[in-house]
């Protein structure tokens, strides 16, 4: 319902959806998918839900420097739709 909300106003250039799994699913598989912003961490957190699988849709398009903060270590990414 959001990304239609977005769709309806000519001004809207981007439209970003954060969170939540299924959430994330419906974003996915909406036909004006075109980029995605993607950080990613290098570690376990423990979690149980995942982002979708991604990366065979998506052609890379640029990736940060690698960043750190502490010992965390994590990169970010920008990614079109195939």
């Amino acid at each position: 319902e959001a990304l239609a909300a977005c769709q309806a106003h000519s001004d809207v250039e981007s439209c970003f959806v954060i969170g939540g799994a299924q959430i994330y699913q419906q974003a996915m598989k909406h036909q004006n998918l075109v980029k995605l912003h993607v950080t990613e961490i290098d570690a376990n957190f423990g979690c149980d839900t995942f982002f979708p699988e991604y990366k065979s849709g998506f052609n890379q398009l640029a990736t940060s420097d690698d960043q750190y903060e502490g010992s965390l270590h994590y990169r970010f990414k920008i990614l079109t739709a195939k």
